[in-house]
């Protein structure tokens, strides 16, 4: 429950937070260019003669040679460099170590309630695709809202406890 004096102080609060991004913003449009530092390599790159003939006339880098370039630009190429080199590195590593889904038997979810010989059997985790039956048709309640629960089987054992219960389940229900 907010009070008057809670919602004075998040108006305030507000209005502060306003005032200081008013005040960024116009510091911002104020810079000059005496308060860039000044490193050619790190300005920003127009489409100049100069640079189109350095860059090609389509605009795409031509590879820098590294002995004769000047050392700004020769940083600026190999930090771009490494950029390019760590998004493939990472794409590449993320398409090679696809983990397979790993689904968690019915009996185990309901270890309490089943009994003990069909337990000591069940597989527990499966790898996804290696299961006897897969029910998409089941949910769970959430502070209200409906979430998919698949329930997977591992054995034939798994699946008749699973039968049973599901049953009981829909008893209560009506």
């Amino acid at each position: 429950m907010w009070t008057e004096e809670m919602r004075a102080k998040a108006l305030r609060t507000r209005m502060a937070r306003k005032q200081e991004r008013i005040a960024r913003g116009k510091a911002k449009q104020d810079a000059t260019p005496e308060q860039v530092p000044e490193f050619p390599s790190l300005q920003p790159k127009t489409h100049s003669p100069e640079n189109r003939q350095k860059h090609g006339a389509n605009g795409t880098s031509q590879p820098v040679d590294f002995e004769t370039a000047p050392l700004g630009e020769a940083i600026a190429a190999l930090s771009e460099l490494k950029k390019t080199y760590d998004r493939a590195a990472e794409t590449v590593l993320r398409r090679q170590t696809v983990a397979p889904k790993v689904w968690t038997c019915f009996t185990e979810k309901h270890k309490h309630e089943a009994p003990r010989s069909i337990v000591l059997q069940c597989a527990r985790k499966i790898l996804d695709g290696k299961w006897v039956f897969r029910d998409d048709g089941c949910f769970r309640v959430e502070d209200g809202v409906k979430i998919p629960d698949p329930a997977v089987c591992c054995s034939q054992l798994c699946f008749r406890f699973y039968q049973e219960k599901k049953t009981m389940v829909a008893l209560s229900r009506h």
